[in-house]
């Protein structure tokens, strides 16, 4: 999981998918698109606390997705992250199927929860069926979730590992928890970029 933060302040979540990559939402770039304006912060637990494994990372470029529907940014990071048990990479695999009835996780920070310390959030979630919502997206069980969240993984668990479903996208259901929490599907094309060579 990864906080990307604006002026030293948590905007949104990300999540690291190879040791120069991190995926978010376009959504968190409508104020400043401009690299030099972001910090990713690998490795952390709580946003106001003490973070003995973090990683503070400079970003190079942000590529916002203009693909139809796509809603995906690719943060370039200045330096490879450092890999330990505290950083690591999600498994992307386009192919992946999350069906309805799946058991999915998401992730983030928000000021509403996690206590003062605001201590990293995880809660479980199951894929359904997105009514009245385009074919790219994944919809899942209601949540209570806030701006925070947006950008972050929605990851399910497959064959042993962890898989990035989606990228939660910024939006009203964030902000109420009265409907599904929605997610764009990764599209194709962005993600070979991010697929570590072999």
């Amino acid at each position: 999981m990864a906080s990307l933060q604006k002026d030293g302040h948590h905007v949104c979540g990300g999540t690291l998918v190879n040791e120069d990559f991190v995926l978010s939402s376009a959504d968190c770039f409508s104020s400043s698109a401009t690299a030099s304006d972001w910090t990713v912060v690998l490795g952390r637990l709580k946003q106001n606390g003490s973070n003995p494994f973090e990683v503070k990372l400079n970003v190079t470029d942000i590529t916002l997705s203009n693909h139809t529907g796509s809603n995906e940014a690719a943060l370039h990071l200045a330096t490879p992250a450092p890999l330990s048990d505290s950083i690591l990479p999600i498994c992307v695999d386009t192919g992946r199927n999350f069906s309805v009835g799946s058991t999915c996780w998401v992730a983030g920070w928000s000021s509403g929860a996690g206590g003062v310390e605001q201590v990293l959030q995880e809660f479980q979630t199951s894929v359904v069926d997105c009514e009245d919502t385009s074919s790219d997206s994944i919809c899942t069980e209601a949540l209570t979730l806030e701006q925070g969240f947006s950008g972050g993984p929605l990851m399910c668990r497959q064959d042993g590992s962890w898989f990035l479903a989606g990228v939660l996208v910024a939006d009203d259901k964030l902000t109420t928890g009265t409907s599904e929490v929605q997610a764009k599907s990764l599209d194709v094309l962005w993600l070979l970029i991010f697929k570590p060579q072999r």
